[in-house]
């Protein structure tokens, strides 16, 4: 199905975001789709209301492929949860926490709204780790404290980055953060990608 212009818009803008920040300006933004600014407008009302309805629309994007995992009755459960963060949209590609940490700073309001979105993810995930349980690949373990865990590498995914000069996606980060989980919880656990990270040059 071909992208509507406000589709386009929204794609084209969080690709900005992601590769240089939120301090792009609209004439670029429009110079990239091959569209006026004025075009841009009648779609928007402003930078910011582009920059969170392009967020809006990458998070439905995730749920959506998210659902459709645990919905898949061809994988099993331990592989479905490596794929959770394993995902193929061209955004997720180059999804910059740095970047959007810095602009949802500016705007709390916005990053509240964004965290109860994400909340729809969590909820998927921890509905897999109950199900590996009940299929009994997964050990018997305390599935809250799993999710913890899991949601704590995800918030401290700077710190971690900065402190061992690793620069990760978020998505293959989180996917690391998973397998190493995993390896513990399996009946037969086994790391699914022993590859070490890549170290960054000073």
């Amino acid at each position: 199905m071909e992208e509507t212009i406000q589709q386009r818009i929204l794609s084209e803008a969080l690709f900005l975001v992601n590769t240089q920040g939120a301090d792009f300006h609209i004439d670029e933004l429009a110079k990239r789709l091959h569209i006026s600014k004025r075009t841009v407008y009648e779609h928007f009302t402003s930078k910011q209301d582009i920059i969170w309805q392009s967020l809006v629309a990458f998070a439905d994007e995730l749920y959506r492929e998210h659902k459709a995992l645990l919905e898949d009755t061809t994988l099993p459960t331990d592989e479905k949860m490596m794929k959770f963060f394993q995902m193929s949209s061209r955004q997720a590609q180059v999804f910059s926490v740095r970047h959007m940490n810095v602009w949802l700073s500016r705007v709390p309001e916005v990053r509240k709204k964004l965290r109860i979105m994400v909340n729809r993810d969590w909820e998927i995930l921890e509905l897999l780790v109950a199900q590996g349980q009940d299929e009994g690949i997964f050990r018997t373990f305390d599935i809250s404290l799993f999710m913890h865990l899991v949601k704590n590498a995800a918030a401290d995914i700077l710190d971690y980055m900065d402190e061992m000069e690793h620069e990760y996606s978020f998505f293959s980060y989180m996917t690391k953060c998973l397998d190493m989980l995993l390896y513990g919880i399996k009946v037969n656990g086994r790391m699914c990608d022993e590859r070490k990270p890549k170290r960054v040059d000073k």
